[in-house]
């Protein structure tokens, strides 16, 4: 690698870091600075070093929707350590509206922004892009860092069953990469899909120089150690063609690279800047990275991270025969604390001795903005097997240690191991001392740890026949689940339930009707457009034998049965005509709707050119009968005493009428034995 001061113009150097968490345990009153102390670390080793750029691998934010105090904070250190006067010295060659989240570009080429410092990044799973309520774009706080031209947020893909990544290609000087990003995806989502080959790489042409790139790629899900078959990404499915991988996601920092077995690539994993969980790996030594790039050459270097808090993390068995600990004494928990207590005291002094050791030689600045509270207090995780023996109460156990140790209520983790069959064999014939001795006579694999999951749990709970489920679908109501518990998304599973709902009633309307139309043996189109026309008509064609069609609109409902023979008596030259039709059977139909009721209060027509009075003899017409009152039931046809001549009409009528009645699918009640309908105030009900 050439370091001659005459090729730094073709140097490219980049700070790599990931998982910063910042906001993490904010609200904690010795923890809360700890993010930001050490994402402060970061930002002044890269202004001091002199880097190109700075490239973040996911998990900047802690939370999915961080508060406004760390949004605050994350604004005041980008504000300090991005913005200046400095030159940048990378150039652009790529497209970058498909590949930078935003429509300006690249912050530092913004004309009214002064970037000193470029920083690059993807999401992780903390901070992936979510929708809030009726959104249609997924944004995640990253974007709000893009958007205040802090950050260059790549790697974000819409389409989740379809991943194609397109570089960000950069060069300086004579020496070009092309960085690849993929955010975090549901491992077991981008698993299937990169089976299926549904993940595409773009590569540049070879005109644009393929060949003289250095491929990066950086993303965030697990590694496949220990992870699952198909909840983590394999090495083997990286294409062989890239140079770098930066893996983000691993809180545990392996600051050198590691030879891919299957492929040319070299894997750099820095874990994370702050310890978000006290476990084993989380206690080891902090890092971050410096990638320099000389044309086709790179090499790394890595730094320890100083301003971090102290942690020391062990594991303890009390069945060891060091500690002569028997579960018949009578003074059992109190020897079991004396135990614990010497080896939480060890763990504390050796936390704090490696901070001050790290703090000694190059203490920071006077000015920076963020420190650790109370550094003396450092964190411990001891992990208690206690197999054989009863547990003490942790709360009680940590309170002696609360002016030493940061997190007094997690220091102990106590769990039992699995026995084994020499286990089970040792201890048929004698106690649990017995049991604990001969178990140690023989030689104990470690055993592995179960870690359950809420979506294995759901699944679990579905797998019975008489829970599957019928509408939702089982991976969609586990990330829903996950959603609401991780993220805090309150109304995930309601909008799952929702857009499930109108996704059902969408199909079950649009096969419906189709099935409708054919069972009567009427095409869909007919069926639709007969409908169309029995809702958008107000009127009643009157239809005629012997005369054309006559269109009589209904009148108002206020009007009643005795407004509609008065308009009937008004027309003395129809009555003759109506009377000899009516005599001789040629009566006029009425084009009804067909959801009249004979038992309801029908709502009839009235027709001028009819009346019923003219359908009567001279010898049996009623004279000065009253009218009935204005939406009054009448009584059906039948009740009704007939005539004969009457009786002679209504039998003649019915030949007649059948057409009419076919054509809207119900035939009326006669009234007075005639084929006529009887006029009516009220205008029809249209058909549903």
């Amino acid at each position: 690698m050439p370091s001659e001061e005459s090729d730094d113009r073709h140097v490219l150097r980049i700070l790599i870091s990931t998982d910063n968490h910042l906001g993490f345990q904010e609200k904690d009153p010795v923890r809360g600075n700890d993010s930001f102390a050490a994402f402060e670390e970061v930002l002044i080793a890269a202004k001091n070093k002199g880097v190109d750029m700075v490239l973040l691998g996911g998990d900047v934010f802690h939370d999915n929707k961080p508060s406004r105090a760390t949004l605050h904070n994350t604004f005041k250190l980008l504000r300090t350590y991005s913005l200046g006067p400095e030159p940048v010295r990378i150039q652009s060659l790529s497209r970058l509206p498909a590949v930078v989240a935003g429509e300006r570009g690249l912050n530092y080429e913004d004309p009214n922004f002064s970037v000193g410092l470029p920083i690059f990044s993807i999401h992780g799973n903390h901070d992936d892009p979510t929708r809030d309520g009726g959104s249609s774009e997924a944004l995640s706080a990253l974007d709000l860092l893009s958007t205040t031209n802090f950050v260059n947020y790549f790697g974000k893909h819409d389409k989740v069953d379809d991943v194609c990544v397109q570089p960000l290609l950069l060069r300086k000087g004579s020496t070009k990469i092309a960085l690849y990003g993929i955010g975090n995806i549901r491992d077991e989502r981008l698993n299937r899909m990169w089976v299926n080959q549904k993940v595409k790489f773009v590569r540049p042409t070879e005109e644009e120089g393929r060949d003289s790139y250095i491929n990066i790629l950086v993303l965030h899900q697990n590694r496949a150690e220990g992870r699952g078959r198909k909840n983590a990404i394999y090495e083997s499915m990286i294409p062989g063609w890239f140079d770098v991988v930066i893996w983000g996601h691993e809180h545990e920092s392996i600051p050198s690279f590691q030879e891919s077995l299957h492929g040319q690539f070299r894997i750099l994993q820095p874990g994370s800047t702050v310890a978000t969980s006290l476990v084993t790996g989380e206690a080891q030594p902090k890092h971050f990275c410096l990638l320099e790039v000389h044309g086709e050459q790179f090499r790394m270097q890595n730094f320890p991270l100083r301003n971090v808090r102290g942690f020391r993390a062990d594991e303890l068995r009390l069945d060891d025969e060091d500690f002569g600990l028997d579960a018949e004494d009578a003074r059992i928990e109190t020897r079991i604390e004396e135990v614990l207590e010497e080896r939480v005291e060890t763990l504390a002094e050796e936390a704090f001795r490696s901070y001050e050791e790290a703090n000694s030689d190059s203490p920071f600045p006077p000015n920076r903005l963020f420190r650790i509270h109370q550094p003396q207090l450092v964190l411990v995780r001891l992990k208690v097997d206690r197999q054989g023996f009863s547990t003490i109460n942790s709360q009680r156990f940590g309170a002696r240690f609360v002016d030493r140790i940061a997190n007094p209520s997690d220091i102990l983790l106590f769990h039992q191991r699995r026995k084994s069959a020499q286990d089970r064999s040792a201890g048929q014939g004698g106690g649990r001392r017995s049991q604990a001795r001969g178990a140690l006579s023989q030689p104990i694999a470690p055993d592995e740890l179960d870690e359950i999951q809420v979506t294995d749990l759901v699944a679990q709970e579905l797998m019975a026949a008489d829970r599957k489920l019928r509408l939702l679908k089982e991976e969609d109501l586990k990330n829903a689940l996950e959603s609401y518990v991780q993220k805090q998304q309150t109304s995930a599973i309601a909008d799952l339930v929702q857009d499930c709902l109108k996704e059902t009633q969408r199909q079950m309307g649009s096969s419906a009707r189709p099935a409708a139309a054919s069972s009567r043996g009427v095409p869909a189109a007919t069926e639709v457009a007969t409908e169309r026309g029995r809702r958008s008509s107000s009127e009643v064609e009157v239809l005629s034998d012997v005369e054309e069609p006559i269109r009589a609109v209904a009148p108002p409902p206020q009007k009643s049965a005795r407004r509609g023979r008065q308009a009937a008596a008004s027309q003395p030259a129809s009555r003759p005509a109506a009377k000899k039709r009516g005599r001789t059977g040629g009566g006029t139909q009425s084009r009804l709707p067909t959801s009249l009721d004979r038992d309801s209060d029908v709502e009839e027509i009235d027709v001028a050119a009819e009346d019923a009075d003219d359908l009567f003899d001279e010898d049996d017409e009623i004279e000065d009968q009253p009218s009935p009152p204005p939406r009054a039931k009448r009584p059906r046809a039948s009740a009704l005493p007939k005539t004969k001549k009457q009786s002679q009409l209504a039998t003649t009528s019915s030949t007649s009428s059948s057409t009419a009645s076919a054509s809207r699918g119900r035939a009326m009640p006669n009234w007075g034995g005639s084929g006529a309908s009887k006029p009516s105030s009220r205008k029809p009900r249209s058909a549903t």
